[in-house]
């Protein structure tokens, strides 16, 4: 129990602690502002604790455009893993929500 406590007190930490941004858009709150390049050295060093958040939010940004009315394929943490992988592999100066969008423009049908 006190170890999950400790896991969750991370994860908050870590999403609180970054910051919104404007882009064209709109705004993106929490992790969607991590840097592809932020994936891909977490990946690299097997850091848990910074990729895991930016699953996450991913996979909440597709639970969103899927809620908000967009028909997506099912996509579980292992697919979004593997797209980040490579769609952040191609661009390390993107951003977490740059992939999210990508990855729910593919996912639609």
């Amino acid at each position: 129990m006190k170890l999950t406590l400790a896991v969750l007190l991370v994860v908050w930490a870590v999403c609180s602690s970054m910051s919104a941004r404007a882009d064209d858009d709109g705004m993106v709150y929490g992790a969607g502002n991590a840097s592809c390049g932020d994936w891909v050295e977490a990946r690299k060093t097997g850091d848990f604790f910074n990729y895991t958040p930016l699953v996450d939010w991913t996979q909440g940004f597709i639970t969103a455009a899927s809620m908000a009315g967009f028909r997506l394929k099912q996509a579980d943490g292992t697919a979004v893993r593997s797209f980040l992988d490579e769609y952040c592999g191609r661009n390390p100066s993107e951003k977490i929500n740059d992939a999210a969008y990508h990855l729910t423009m593919t996912l639609r049908y």
